[in-house]
């Protein structure tokens, strides 16, 4: 959420998309924190779980796919990302 809140003060605009039902509570938990410390516009998916991660840059780009955006999904896992 660092590099969020940073690209949110530079008046980006920043939107996070989970579950509001998610498999793991803290993460749930944490997002809510971090986007009411920082007013990064949340919003809770309440249709169940999804295991989608997106990226949509500048309305003109868009990455998604399956993998989390951290270095084990990039260079252990098999992962999946589309651009």
């Amino acid at each position: 959420y660092e590099r969020l809140r940073e690209a949110s003060r530079r008046g980006v605009d920043v939107k996070v998309v989970t579950p509001a039902a998610n498999n793991w509570s803290y993460f749930a938990n944490y997002a809510r924190l971090e986007s009411a410390r920082s007013e990064i516009d949340l919003r809770l998916y309440q249709r169940g779980m999804t295991h989608l991660k997106a990226l949509l840059i500048d309305d003109h780009y868009l990455v998604a796919g399956s993998s989390n955006f951290d270095y084990l999904s990039y260079r252990l896992y098999q992962e999946v990302l589309a651009i």
